[in-house]
């Protein structure tokens, strides 16, 4: 799973991963024991690493997330979609969607709560982009927001 600021997608950056996938094959394939041994070591250090900072980064969220399943109408400069927010919080919100976006990306998005009447309309911009979906950062969240998110 990727879950970075920026996901490259380019041909280019495919290429020099599959060089890299051979050069580390070719490696280990002419490594001694000692050598392979070593590898694996770092590659498990980095793994921890890797799992420390994603749990850093999930500790500093400014607010708590909540699970939810509500439909939601997305709105770009060129697009209008229908898709769910699977969670959400004051500062934002994960909304499962297979609609081609980026990262950087402006998105007005409108839902009714489901103990409202009126609908809430807030824009964002995607922070993260994945398989699954988009995180949303709120540009502006309202005390209307934050007390629907306190009601579910």
């Amino acid at each position: 799973m990727t879950d970075s600021a920026q996901q490259p997608d380019s041909p280019k950056v495919t290429a020099q991963l599959k060089e890299l996938v051979k050069d580390i094959s070719t490696f280990i394939e002419h490594a001694s024991g000692d050598q392979q041994e070593t590898l694996l070591e770092l590659l498990a250090d980095w793994r921890i690493l890797s799992l420390l900072e994603t749990s850093k980064l999930a500790d500093q969220r400014q607010y708590s997330r909540k699970p939810c399943s509500m439909a939601v109408n997305c709105a770009t400069q060129d697009r209008v979609f229908k898709d769910f927010i699977r969670n959400i919080s004051t500062g934002g919100a994960f909304i499962e969607t297979r609609a081609p976006l980026s990262v950087g990306q402006e998105v007005t998005v409108t839902f009714l709560s489901p103990n409202d009447k009126e609908p809430i309309k807030v824009s964002g911009e995607i922070v993260r982009h994945d398989s699954q979906g988009i995180g949303l950062k709120f540009k502006t969240p309202s005390e209307h927001l934050e007390a629907m998110i306190q009601s579910l």
